[in-house]
């Protein structure tokens, strides 16, 4: 393997394309093995912990909550604007 990478820069263009895209794939790979396999291989006192959790805000939620709260507080903060001039022009 170590020849062979030693070699490989006078290699061709299309030839150290290939050796990459196989490369990457083969990390790739690994990659959604590892994933599958925690996320797939649960085991039953697992699945019930985080069934149990279910009422707990997930991060998603958190996010949206946080932006409707900031949303609210611009509305609130124009309409104290337009009341302030509202109150200027009379």
């Amino acid at each position: 393997m170590k020849k062979y990478l030693a070699t490989l820069k006078d290699k061709p263009h299309h030839h150290k394309q290939r050796f990459a895209l196989l490369v990457s794939g083969i990390f790739t790979l690994a990659i959604f093995a590892v994933w599958s396999f925690v996320v797939f291989h649960q085991s039953p006192e697992t699945v019930l912990t985080s069934k149990q959790t279910e009422n707990e805000p997930g991060p998603l939620s958190s996010l949206g909550t946080n932006f409707a709260s900031a949303f609210g507080a611009i509305k609130n903060d124009f309409e104290n604007i337009k009341t302030l001039f509202d109150s200027y022009a009379r």
